[in-house]
């Protein structure tokens, strides 16, 4: 690329810490953390003692008990998160979590609940919405680790462990499984540049979505989406939060958008607008005729899709606009999963198959300085796409597909394996209300590996909007840079990877997250990587517990001279991966 300096000389990012902490200096000093804990991940883009530095938060989840993920449990996760802010006269970060909020940790979820552990990829960029001019913070926070759940109406040991657990079934259809449930709360400024913790005023609820409505210029709403049919609504007025739930109740629509597992809240031309996936007979104003095909996601009567709903404050949701797929698009295939084979359904995406899609992740953001403000939508398939040099290709009847990305383990080749970690990437204008796609493509190649969160801001200061992913599972530091046309090109820093020895335990012992992001006021990109920990491994001499340390490496590349990986290496990378019967097929080491 042109005005690229000459890197060949220097790594991309520094040999030497800028910033380091030591288990000692953040687990270690909280009471409640000398037992396993995972750090969950980190969010930047926001500034918080606002020197035009970015700062960051660090997510920290500490179990009281150690388990597995391959375990049903009710074992209490307490937050202990860290903050991270820029020196003043340097370059450097501190841990400024005493400084802001008054105590070591922050535990955002008590200790009177489960606890829990925030949705980082979903959870809004942190910005002020209380006037003081300081970013605030409002995510979800649950439970929901990976681990099993609770098959109680087919399964007698399931019942029976669910009732050890949580008590006796409830009575009136109310949520039994108690042990995916948090307490639900507000990192909030004050004017003097220090933190409280607001909780909200509900009981602990298996939450994975929380949305912010504007009610005045005075006051917000935030609006719970969970999955026990409970309407949560919660009025931040005069420094703390009222229950409006009633209201909400009587709210036209609540009972529509209520239970949708992933929802977001944007305001555009004085409107605010809320997105929810599929869309229901009643806003279609049919009925879907699916057949016999199957959905994990779609709930009875519900279309492919999503719906664009309008926020009247002391009204209700109004319908804006929807989106369904047109009769064409939609597929069914063969697909082998759990022991049995399914008739799965699926959608043609931007000429892409995709099986079980979910129009699960939104954001509204401009790409361009002189475009319109776009709502960018990404996939999460239950079932996947077809990857590598099976991509795009029909679907075949005849065959009967896997989404097991492990060949050793479903024995398909890869024109018969969907990889569900993969989703296209689409767009659409919002003009008067109505839903109008974009035809340019937001990523290069369409289709995202493993992106579930996008961050969108402008990394290298030249006007046009760039973007930081978090990626499921272990994060890493995956980054898109502008073309100045409004498509989004992903950086190749794998080529330029660090080496981990440094991290000071074995990385095939303990997997490491990464978030790569501006941290200083030059246009380099910097690296903060921590040793992820484990809920039930340990490290060191006589087993004790220190999951490793979290540095912060100062960049000497630019984005521009990384250069790009090409959509098309993408796909040789998965397929190469996919192909290599000596490794288990991991989603963060193959692309990102």
């Amino acid at each position: 690329m042109t005005g690229q300096q000459d890197t060949s000389s220097e790594d991309a990012w520094a040999s030497t810490a800028r910033s380091r902490w030591q288990w000692a200096d953040l687990e270690g000093k909280t009471d409640y953390c000398r037992t396993p804990s995972i750090r969950w991940g980190a969010i930047s883009g926001f500034d918080a003692n606002q020197d035009n530095k970015n700062d960051v938060l660090l997510a920290i989840s500490c179990y009281q008990g150690e388990t597995d993920n391959s375990t049903q449990h009710n074992i209490q996760v307490l937050p202990a998160w860290r903050m991270f802010c820029s020196e003043p006269d340097s370059k450097s970060h501190y841990d400024c979590t005493q400084e802001k909020f008054g105590v070591t940790e922050i535990n955002a979820a008590g200790v009177d609940s489960g606890g829990g552990s925030p949705y980082l990829h979903v959870m809004e960029t942190p910005r002020d919405v209380n006037g003081d001019g300081l970013p605030d913070f409002w995510y979800v926070l649950n439970r929901d680790d990976g681990r099993p759940g609770f098959d109680h109406d087919n399964n007698q040991a399931d019942a029976d462990l669910l009732r050890d657990l949580c008590g006796d079934k409830p009575s009136g259809g109310a949520s039994w499984d108690c042990t995916r449930r948090s307490d639900q709360s507000m990192l909030m400024s004050n004017s003097d540049g220090s933190y409280e913790i607001k909780k909200m005023p509900w009981t602990e609820v298996n939450a994975q979505g929380v949305v912010m409505l504007r009610t005045d210029d005075f006051s917000f709403d935030l609006f719970s989406f969970n999955y026990e049919g409970r309407v949560l609504a919660a009025r931040y007025s005069g420094g703390v939060f009222e229950d409006v739930s009633k209201e909400y109740e009587g709210y036209v629509n609540s009972d529509l958008i209520d239970g949708q597992p992933y929802v977001a809240s944007f305001f555009h031309e004085s409107v605010n607008y809320v997105v929810t996936p599929n869309v229901s007979t009643e806003v279609a104003g049919y009925s879907p005729d699916y057949g016999d095909s199957y959905h994990t996601g779609l709930r009875s009567g519900e279309h492919l899709g999503f719906t664009l709903w309008r926020f009247d404050p002391g009204v209700g949701f109004a319908v804006s606009d929807f989106y369904i797929p047109e009769d064409e698009a939609i597929f069914s295939l063969q697909l082998e999963e759990g022991g049995e084979t399914r008739q799965a359904l699926g959608a043609k995406i931007l000429d892409i198959p995709v099986v079980w899609p979910n129009w699960h992740f939104s954001n509204f953001t401009k790409l361009l300085p002189d475009e319109d403000p776009i709502l960018v939508i990404r996939q999460e398939p239950d079932g996947g796409i077809t990857m590598g040099s099976s991509f795009k290709a029909p679907v075949r009847e005849d065959v009967i597909y896997s989404n097991n990305p492990n060949s050793s383990e479903s024995g398909k080749g890869i024109s018969e394996t969907l990889f569900n970690m993969a989703g296209p990437v689409e767009a659409f204008y919002i003009r008067e209300g109505q839903l109008e796609r974009r035809t340019r493509s937001v990523l290069e190649g369409d289709v995202g590996w493993n992106i579930p969160g996008m961050k969108f801001q402008d990394l290298n200061g030249d006007s046009f909007t760039d973007l930081v992913t978090i990626t499921g599972g272990e994060q890493r530091g995956s980054v898109y840079i502008n073309d100045g046309e409004g498509t989004l090109n992903k950086v190749n820093m794998m080529e330029h990877w660090p080496e981990i020895e440094f991290l000071d335990v074995s990385a095939e012992e303990f997997s490491h997250g990464a978030l790569a992001t501006q941290l200083d006021e030059d246009d380099k990109l910097d690296l903060m990587i921590w040793v992820e920990g484990g809920t039930r491994k340990w490290w060191g001499e006589e087993n004790t517990w220190t999951p490793g340390d979290v540095y912060i490496l100062e960049g000497n590349y630019s984005l521009e001279d990384f250069g790009t990986l090409s959509s098309g290496k993408m796909h040789e990378l998965v397929e190469s991966c996919f192909s290599t019967p000596s490794s288990f097929f991991k989603k963060s080491r193959c692309v990102w």
